[in-house]
């Protein structure tokens, strides 16, 4: 079950994930508001009993909303 999530959440079949960026959950904050954009939430992990999720680099899924005009 691990490989096919793996597969499913990175695209990818092979053993190593690729390249990392070096951009955190504060960076993609301070771009967001610098793009006129509020951060409504960020996770790491949903589902039921959150058993999905994007732990394994520490990563972060950010949900973004443009403010009313």
């Amino acid at each position: 079950a691990s490989r096919f999530y793996q597969i499913l959440s990175m695209g990818a079949a092979r053993d190593d994930d690729g390249w990392r960026s070096d951009i955190s959950p504060l960076l993609v904050r301070k771009m967001a508001s610098e793009a006129g954009l509020l951060v409504v939430r960020q996770i790491r992990r949903w589902g039921p009993q959150e058993r999905y999720g994007v732990p394994r680099y520490r990563d972060c899924v950010t949900f973004l909303e443009r403010p009313a005009r």
